[in-house]
């Protein structure tokens, strides 16, 4: 058996033979020779043109590729066959280490097996001929999902058994390998996945911007941003969210300015707006304005992807009495808990004590939810809500904070640990019917007995 060497880009199903891509490897790479009968002499073996396929990868900077990914591979032997000569092709992982051993210099990542397929195990080489039927080898994965890395990969096949008469395998000439190179075009934008930032605040506001390149650049890239708030009504569509805009001069942005050898940077967002008159949650989408770069930085876009940020400007103030929040509502036989789960698990949050329903009468209620989520359905919808009190058992066992919302619209979030006694008032008043409290434990239970609503006429 001989070495066959296969290198693969993403356009599935062509074949190049590539024998003078990895000359001189094939001989001693791989020297398991066998002791045969001496009246075998009918050698199994590949060809030169057999021993090395190269497939390639093509991944633009905006997330599109191409791919070349396959192989068709013939056996031969030294003679006419006396009778069938039934070949055995495998998938040789071991080999692997002895092609790094004889290319320290290769970066060739040992490729998943299961990435690729052989359309049959054996090959045939029929009574009186030399050459077997042919097989293919094909990308057996998504290869925009399996051949990321820049370093390509690696798969060796190999001749494992001949069988007939006279037939042996020429160890010499046994190996193949199958090689991916992955070639990605370099591209800046906000890395997926850490692209979102929520943060709740009183009276200011600023953030990084964090943005990178997929490889180091040659010379500086001067990175601009954007507010971009056309993308508001389009995220709340498509999650079900109200978020408002805030205004794009309320804003102060920094260029971001990656410097040479460097894949990475950070510009920087100021809000300069007026807090007094807000309230509530608001979304900043962030987007990638310009990038001034040298032509040798072959720079593409990465998928147009903005920084989203999640701005809570705080409307919820924690009081020590009732003096500010207006008119007790006293009436509470029409509230019910929708819903009650616990964040961090996202399981329906139990109780050790009492039910739902005892919060509206106050009587004790009890939970073990690390993170409590519970909408409340006031029955109906009240005009001017002003805040609610909310009583702890005790001091101990009251929430850690509370932040709420009303029909969906976040209000802000107080502190509210060691204070039993909890008046949270909005500093303006909301309209709705559903009012959601999440409310993270303060140590190992939440226990409260008593809610009301208040309201201004």
């Amino acid at each position: 058996m001989k070495n066959i060497s296969i290198t693969t880009k993403i356009v599935v199903g062509a074949t190049i033979g590539i024998a003078s891509l990895l000359a001189g490897c094939q001989t001693d790479i791989n020297d398991f020779r066998k002791d045969t009968p001496a009246e075998a002499t009918n050698k199994v073996y590949l060809k030169d043109e057999y021993k090395a396929f190269q497939g390639q990868v093509y991944r633009a900077a905006d997330g599109s590729f191409s791919a070349r990914i396959g192989a068709k591979l013939v056996v031969n032997c030294t003679e006419p066959a006396s009778d069938d000569i039934s070949v055995k092709v495998s998938v040789d992982s071991i080999l692997v280490d002895a092609y790094k051993s004889k290319h320290p210099e290769s970066t060739y990542r040992q490729m998943n097996a299961s990435w690729m397929m052989l359309d049959k195990k054996y090959l045939t080489i029929r009574k009186g001929k030399m050459e077997s039927d042919t097989l293919s080898i094909y990308a057996n994965t998504d290869p925009s999902k399996a051949f990321t890395s820049t370093n390509g990969y690696i798969l060796p096949f190999s001749i494992v058994s001949a069988s007939g008469y006279d037939a042996q395998v020429d160890y010499d000439n046994r190996v193949t390998y199958f090689t991916v190179d992955v070639t990605q075009q370099n591209g800046v934008g906000f890395e997926q996945g850490n692209n979102t930032l929520a943060a709740v605040v009183d009276d200011a506001f600023e953030c990084d911007l964090p943005i990178e390149t997929y490889e180091a650049v040659k010379n500086e890239v001067d990175v601009t941003f954007a507010i971009n708030n056309t993308l508001v009504d389009t995220y709340n569509a498509k999650y079900g969210t109200s978020y408002r805009p805030l205004s794009e001069s309320d804003f102060s942005l920094t260029n971001a300015v990656i410097p040479p050898g460097s894949t990475a940077a950070k510009g920087h967002l100021v809000f300069n707006g007026d807090f007094s008159s807000l309230s509530g949650a608001y979304l900043i989408p962030v987007t990638i304005a310009s990038v001034e770069a040298s032509e040798d930085n072959a720079l593409g876009n990465k998928p147009p992807i903005s920084y989203l940020i999640v701005l809570t400007i705080n409307g919820a103030v924690l009081e020590s009495n009732d003096a500010n929040l207006g008119v007790k509502q006293t009436t509470r036989t029409d509230y019910k808990v929708l819903s009650a789960i616990d964040v961090t698990t996202g399981a329906n949050a139990g109780l050790a004590n009492g039910t739902w329903e005892n919060m509206f009468q106050d009587q004790m209620w009890v939970t073990g939810a690390k993170q409590l989520r519970m909408q409340i359905d006031l029955g109906a919808e009240y005009k001017n809500i002003t805040g609610f009190y909310l009583q702890g058992n005790n001091s101990m066992m009251a929430p850690k904070s509370i932040t709420v919302s009303v029909d969906g619209a976040g209000i802000g979030a107080v502190t509210t640990a060691r204070v039993q006694k909890m008046y949270v008032r909005f500093k303006e008043p909301r309209t709705g019917r559903y009012l959601t409290l999440d409310m993270p434990t303060n140590g190992t239970y939440i226990a409260c007995n008593s809610f009301y609503l208040y309201t201004q006429p």
